[in-house]
């Protein structure tokens, strides 16, 4: 009868031990696999979140950067002719242009400079938007500061009115964090970066 070789016992243990140890190596192996397969999906997911918040930050941070330079509006009055010059009399067909810069926000504005193209403007009162308040005359430019809720009258120099509609104005001003702004009679708002910058 052929029976088993008990001789060779310890050595078929040893296999099995053998077996028994490699299967669990292998597991563990495979276990700590899929942990880093899941470590490694968190991670994306958490960069992807990441990449969100990121996004979301800045966005509200742009929002809170030119929250102030949105309330600054410009409004232009009719073009007026028939301006009286006292060297030269009336000059016919000639005029002004004027533009108020109102300061909605609650902070003051710098710098405030009114452009008809390449042509500063001349400013004339200084208002405060208030039932009762009295103007403020001034005649400097740029206004270096128009407070809160304040408005400062601009006019353009004498000009056709050809000229006046080649001319369009813009209004250049600081805001309260320092940031410069552009801002045309369409109401297009933009930062005015330092090869922009007068």
């Amino acid at each position: 009868m052929g029976g088993i070789d008990w001789g060779d016992a310890p050595t078929w243990l040893g296999a099995v031990f053998a077996a028994l140890a490699a299967a669990a190596a292998v597991w563990t192996l495979k276990s700590q696999r899929d942990q880093i397969d899941e470590q490694r999906e968190f991670i994306r997911q958490q960069s992807e979140n990441l990449a969100l918040e990121r996004v979301e930050l800045r966005a509200a941070a742009q929002d809170r950067k030119v929250a102030q330079a949105r309330r600054v509006k410009m409004s232009v009055a009719e073009f007026c002719g028939h301006v009286f010059v006292p060297e030269l009399g009336k000059l016919r067909g000639a005029g002004r242009l004027g533009v108020e810069v109102l300061n909605g926000s609650d902070a003051p504005i710098r710098s405030v400079q009114v452009y008809f193209g390449d042509l500063p403007a001349g400013p004339r009162a200084l208002r405060v938007r208030k039932e009762g308040g009295f103007p403020e005359w001034s005649e400097v430019t740029p206004v270096p500061l128009i407070g809160a809720g304040k408005a400062y009258a601009y006019v353009s120099i004498t000009m056709t009115p050809q000229e006046s509609r080649e001319n369009p104005p813009v209004v250049h001003f600081t805001d309260d964090d320092g940031v410069r702004w552009s801002l045309d009679y369409h109401g297009s708002l933009e930062e005015v970066t330092d090869t922009q910058a007068e």
